[in-house]
């Protein structure tokens, strides 16, 4: 599927960028373009860095495992071929990996005789050393500086299935030097554990109120600047055998490279230094190298994070830490996943130390700390810390991306999301003309590849958060979006969000956070005691203490949340958890349960809400003088009469002089002077058309629809909707009623202002009887607008109401001191409003029933809104 997906999307840069020299001249012709690459690995390989002496003597010499050195079997090269993965790129010798896994059976003692060959001799042929160098741009900073592109070195396939039975064989001489923080290339740990390492680290500072300042190291080229000599040398302190040495050490020696760039090769080159990244050796070797470095610098500090941690007690039960004698004390200094360090310490000072430590080790083990990458966070510290390293004040960051996952000084987990959602968004941009809009996928294959690609992307490392109601509910409409854009449904379609969930086959945000986070729990349970995601749910800081008041939502407490929810047992579900098998049916069957729980509950509401009754008041209305149009509020009124003041003057604006007459002395008047009496016959029609024809136009169009709508709908309704569309019609009547008026009261108006421009000449023999008909239409144009009150109160019940109720609050009130004090009597809608907005008032004794609500649901709701037309 993913090769599939990667044809489908297509590369990502189809064409090179130019490259600068070290002067920062660009290059374009491709050939100095080579010329510039063999002299930057040139200057990269062809120093033979080293250890001090006093470094590497200060690693405690282990006893020598002997039995690494047997000869491999014909099972341990037999297992290394099955472990080739196809379609990979071969190195010098144009051998395949699929030639190797098909012809096993007739290739396989004959490998098994030239491996137990060359672990005699302890040498290898020169093909299984040398390399053919291609560059990888590592997706951030400038595409035409070669320090920004990470080289991969493609190798002999032969020489990968030797190197992968000494891989099985190395792999035990790591396990005795590794850190427990150490969580890359190992089995059965991933990037995950460290994230939620430094969530946790976080969490336990913020809650129990003390800072936590984190310095994320970077190291310049670490892979490629490993001191082959010193790391030979350290091998043999911890217990490697001569054979396998000799082996490992011939992978190395003498070994040559060559650069292939835009289809060409360039002349071999010397490496002297470092591992080759493409190697399976590579990340073994340097997680050797770099954890005897991590011990070597801080073997003799104290500094760092203390934590009481407790396994044999319940999680949430925080009592069981009190146990001084029963707890165990962790010492929590950095975390680590391959060459990616994350230092932590709860002051400024301590921090500073870890660094001065980290950076002189480095230097002694030819490593260099990249100042530019390498950043600060401070938690809850009282000021900005001023870190430095050689010299150089390193800067203070309020959010870093660490291993894929944003952390943030505030533990606030939007920033992460925002960025997830934004590269979900963008994976299924880029797979919307190949696979969304594709009408020759199924809807099935369509959610299978959202499911792998676009949920992937969005749920990276959600298995750490700890997340809030508007936290999931954004992260849900999301989901939602994304499945509604599969499924070819809009908004107009008016399908509800269950509906979507039931057509898809998929589960809502929540079911599959909520999974996420439990299995993920029950991971943490099962793991070994020392492993320090462990450590850091079932402990807490060695010091410090909780504020007062209503703390922060917690990692845990999102765990009870999720319990509660899917009906799991807060006090056995660690014994369940210890079953994987037995632990995932739980949580599945509870997530499903309690998904289905909150799929009724959103019906229940929707349904509520479709029934209930609210109270709406007559509101008054403010209409148009010019066109008559209704404005809810009297500010909608003003910005409506200048818009249509200005569409109404605009032309004959043109046409206004200044002249002088005589009305009580001489006066300057402003009137309209037509050049002809076209000009004043196109500005007749324009008033007409703007304020008249075209409003009565729309109106009429949209009504047409409207009925026209509603009589295809009537026949394929329900019972409730029939109820819908039956006040939907009673509000048309309404309108198409306001409508009518609106054409017969103006239109012997505009009528008469069109004969009056096409035949003055004929009325003004007759003045006196245009006079009055003038009179007469304006009178009618005007009467529009105290008709439409009369309309809402004969077809509109809430105005009756209201007009009648007005009458007997003016005589209650007028004879209230008269009158001896009555328990108050409410209404059936004041009622309804009141238990709408909470404050539902009771008398002594007796209340009045409510009864018909499904009639005054006709009619206060549709009524509610006939006093909004």
């Amino acid at each position: 599927m993913y090769e599939g997906i990667k044809q489908a999307t297509g590369p990502n840069m189809k064409k090179t960028a130019p490259l600068k020299t070290k002067c920062g001249t660009t290059i374009s012709d491709p050939q100095k373009q080579m010329e510039r690459w063999v002299e930057h690995y040139l200057e990269l390989y062809s120093t033979e860095n080293t250890v001090s002496e006093e470094a590497i003597n200060s690693i405690p010499a282990l006893s020598v495992l002997e039995e690494l050195d047997t000869e491999p079997t014909v099972a341990e090269l037999e297992k290394a071929i099955d472990a080739l993965a196809c379609g990979k790129a071969p190195g010098n010798d144009a051998i395949p990996p699929e030639v190797i896994k098909q012809g096993k059976p007739a290739l396989l003692p004959h490998l098994q005789e030239l491996l137990c060959l060359c672990w005699k001799e302890g040498s290898v042929p020169q093909d299984m050393r040398d390399a053919k160098i291609v560059t990888l741009f590592k997706n951030k900073g400038d595409r035409s500086v070669c320090d920004n592109y990470r080289c991969i070195s493609l190798l002999s396939i032969v020489g990968k299935v030797f190197t992968r039975v000494v891989l099985s064989r190395l792999q035990v001489l790591a396990d005795r030097v590794y850190p427990e923080t150490q969580c890359g290339f190992r089995a059965g740990r991933s990037t995950i554990d460290m994230v939620f390492s430094v969530r946790q680290l976080q969490e336990k500072c913020r809650e129990q109120n003390q800072p936590l300042y984190l310095a994320f190291v970077d190291l310049t080229k670490a892979f490629d600047l490993v001191s082959r000599s010193g790391l030979f040398r350290l091998l043999e302190r911890i217990g490697c055998p001569p054979k396998l040495l000799n082996i490992i050490r011939s992978f190395h020696d003498n070994m040559r490279s060559t650069v292939s760039f835009e289809g060409n090769t360039s002349e071999s080159f010397p490496v002297l230094s470092g591992v080759k990244q493409g190697c399976v050796l590579a990340p073994t070797l340097f997680g050797i190298f770099f954890s005897l470095l991590l011990s070597y610098a801080f073997r003799s500090s104290d500094d760092g994070v203390y934590i009481h941690t407790r396994h044999d007690g319940k999680l949430f039960n925080l009592a069981r830490l009190r146990a001084k004698t029963k707890t165990i004390r962790v010492l929590l200094r950095e975390l680590l996943f391959a060459d990616d360090a994350a230092l932590a310490s709860h002051s400024e000072q301590g921090l500073q130390r870890l660094l001065d430590c980290f950076s002189s080790t480095c230097h002694e083990f030819s490593l260099t700390i990249s100042i530019k990458k390498t950043v600060v966070m401070a938690q809850n510290a009282p000021s900005p810390p001023l870190i430095t390293v050689n010299g150089s004040r390193l800067v203070v960051v309020e959010k870093f991306t660490y291993l894929g996952s944003t952390v943030t000084h505030n533990l606030s987990l939007d920033t992460e999301i925002n960025t997830r959602i934004g590269r979900a968004a963008s994976v299924m941009s880029k797979l919307k003309l190949r696979v969304w809009e594709n009408k020759n996928l199924s809807v099935q294959t369509k959610l299978r590849v959202y499911e792998a690609c676009v949920l992937g992307t969005l749920l990276y490392g959600s298995e750490t958060w700890t997340t809030y109601a508007a936290q999931e509910a954004k992260l849900n409409a999301f989901h939602m979006r994304c499945l509604r854009r599969i499924l070819g449904i809009t908004w107009m379609d008016r399908v509800t969000n269950s509906e979507v969930l039931r057509r898809s086959r998929s589960r809502s945000m929540y079911a599959i956070l909520s999974e996420r986070r439990l299995r993920w729990l029950g991971h943490v349970r099962r793991m070994d005691r020392d492993r320090i995601p462990k450590d850091l749910l079932y402990g807490q800081l060695e010091c410090g203490t909780r504020k007062k008041g209503r703390p922060h939502l917690r990692y845990k407490d999102a765990c009870k949340r999720d319990f509660r929810a899917a009906y799991i047992d807060i006090e056995s579900w660690e014994s369940i958890a210890l079953s994987r098998t037995l632990w995932r049916s739980t949580v599945k069957t509870g997530v499903k349960r309690a998904d289905e729980d909150r799929d009724r509950l959103r019906k229940e509401k929707r349904e509520k809400q479709k029934t209930q009754t609210v109270q709406h008041t007559c509101t008054t209305t403010f209409i148009c003088e010019g066109c008559s149009r209704d404005c809810h509020s009297r500010i909608g009124l003003h910005s409506h009469r200048r818009t249509c003041s200005f569409f109404l003057s605009l032309p004959v604006a043109f046409f206004m002089k200044v002249f002088e007459r005589e009305w009580y002395g001489v006066k300057q008047v402003c009137l309209e002077d037509f050049p002809s009496e076209d000009e004043y016959r196109a500005y007749i029609i324009y008033t007409v058309l703007i304020s008249y024809v075209i409003p009565l136009t729309t109106s009429v169009v949209c009504h047409c629809l409207i009925l026209r709508y509603l009589a295809t709908m009537a026949a394929n309704t329900s019972v409730a909707q029939q109820h819908v569309m039956a006040r939907k019609k009673k509000v048309t009547r309404m309108v198409a009623t306001v409508v009518i008026l609106f054409a017969v009261c103006w239109a012997p108006n505009h009528v008469l202002n069109l004969w009056f421009a096409f035949e003055r000449e004929g009325l003004n023999e007759v003045p006196h009887v245009v006079m009055w008909l003038k009179i007469t239409a304006l009178c009618l144009s005007y009467a529009n607008s105290s008709v439409n009150p009369f309309v809402y109160g004969i077809m509109g019940e809430n105005f009756k109401k209201a007009f009648a109720k007005s009458f007997k609050s003016a005589e209650s009130s007028g004879t209230g001191s008269a009158m001896s004090p009555k328990t108050p009597k409410f209404t059936k809608e004041e009622e309804i409003g009141m238990v709408k907005m909470g404050a539902r008032r009771t008398t002594d004794k007796k209340k009045t029933p409510i009864d018909n609500s499904s009639e005054l649901d006709q009619n206060g709701v549709m009524n509610g809104r006939e006093s909004r037309m």
